[in-house]
C-alpha cells in the first residue's frame, strides 16, 4: 500500500533548549482536515453527513489541497 503523502509536520518544533527531542507536531493533512472539518460542520447544520461521511470528506478535500500545495510548489 503506498504512504499517503501527509505534506509533512504543520507544527514542528526542532531544536529547542531544554526539550527531550524534536517534535514533529501534527500532520499539515490533519491540520487540513480538522479545519476543512470546521467548515463543513458549519455550513451543514442538517444532517447531511454522519459523522464519519464528513471526517471522510474532511480528509478528501486536505488530500487534494496536499496535491494542489505540491503542484504550486513546482511553479
Amino acid at each position: 500500500m503506498k504512504k499517503q503523502n501527509d505534506g509533512g509536520p504543520a507544527f514542528p518544533v526542532i531544536g529547542t533548549p531544554g526539550a527531550p527531542e524534536d517534535y514533529p507536531g501534527m500532520s499539515l493533512l490533519d491540520y487540513f482536515a480538522a479545519t476543512i472539518l470546521q467548515g463543513l460542520m458549519l455550513r451543514y447544520n442538517e444532517p447531511a453527513y454522519s459523522d464519519k461521511g464528513a471526517i471522510r470528506e474532511a480528509y478528501r478535500l486536505a488530500s487534494i489541497a496536499i496535491e494542489i500545495k505540491e503542484e504550486l510548489k513546482d511553479d
